[in-house]
């Protein structure tokens, strides 16, 4: 993934379409794309490359991501256009660019990806990367770790260990196995075929 250089602006005088050759400084108030401690060489940067020239309403520009690389003149590659004044890669005459780091639109996620993403989960997948991940529901609202209850849903295979406290009215059918100190208080159905019910038993209640 493109990175984004603070502040860098480096000049070019590079003509047609080849890799940038960059300045060798940059202007006051401005750093090179490797003076960023974010930036190494070999990395690729967003960038702007333009000659506008505002008042005079003359120029074209050029948006894309670029390998930055050092050297006795640092370069800069032109490796995938996002956007120019032409449509296409800029084929520059003779003359001086500004050669700057930028955050193009791609680099924001977008209002309306903010909300698709609240309705749609394959939608949230796609633009966090994960592809057809599946999601993890936490609960189903039965009170139980979903840690514990997923996947086993169908049986209602339960593990409760240590001390675990039920209450209210609750129906636990299937396989279970309850161990520690468990206190079970309101009306409670325990069913199935073959469940186990283990609970502590002190020994010296018999006598």
């Amino acid at each position: 993934m493109a990175k984004i250089a603070l502040r860098a602006l480096q000049t070019s005088a590079t003509t047609g379409v080849g890799t940038y050759t960059l300045s060798a400084s940059a202007p006051t108030g401005w750093q090179t794309f490797l003076a960023d401690s974010n930036i190494s060489s070999g990395d690729s940067v967003y960038y702007l490359a333009t000659d506008v020239d505002f008042e005079a309403e003359t120029g074209q520009w050029e948006v894309g991501v670029g390998t930055i690389t050092s050297g006795g003149s640092d370069t800069m590659s032109r490796d995938t256009l996002l956007g120019s004044s032409t449509g296409s890669w800029i084929s520059w005459s003779t003359g001086t660019r500004d050669i700057v780091g930028i955050i193009p639109a791609s680099g924001f996620m977008l209002g309306q990806n903010n909300l698709s993403e609240l309705t749609s989960p394959s939608t949230a997948r796609t633009n966090l990367g994960l592809g057809t991940a599946a999601t993890k529901d936490e609960g189903h609202g039965n009170g139980l770790d979903a840690d514990t209850v997923d996947s086993f849903e169908a049986s209602v295979y339960v593990v409760k260990a240590n001390d675990e406290t039920i209450t209210g009215a609750n129906t636990i059918s299937g396989n279970q196995t309850f161990s520690g100190d468990n206190g079970f208080t309101g009306v409670n159905d325990f069913s199935g075929t073959g469940g186990r019910v283990v609970l502590p038993i002190d020994p010296d209640s018999f006598g």
